[in-house]
């Protein structure tokens, strides 16, 4: 299993996370898009097989860089697909 990562820094709300999630997972997770067969391909796997594994695998690191994002940490924390 590959394991992917994101690192997104000036996280400051529990907004701005969800827009992350949403960015980096597919559907329905979120609203990535896929217009390549080649991912599936490249990993022999059928595209909703790699689509689904995909959001399994991907680390969504978040960085709070700001007293603003220390106040909202746990807001942060609480958006599904963050530390998961």
């Amino acid at each position: 299993m590959n394991i992917s990562g994101i690192v997104v820094p000036q996280i400051n709300t529990a907004e701005d996370a969800k827009i992350v999630v949403a960015n980096a997972k597919f559907p329905p997770q979120g609203f990535r898009g896929q217009g390549s067969m080649f991912p599936g391909i490249a990993h022999d796997i059928d595209l909703p097989t790699y689509m689904e594994t995909a959001n399994e695998t991907l680390i969504t690191c978040l960085q709070i860089e700001s007293k603003t994002g220390v106040e909202n940490v746990d807001a942060i924390c609480a958006v599904p697909g963050v530390g998961e």
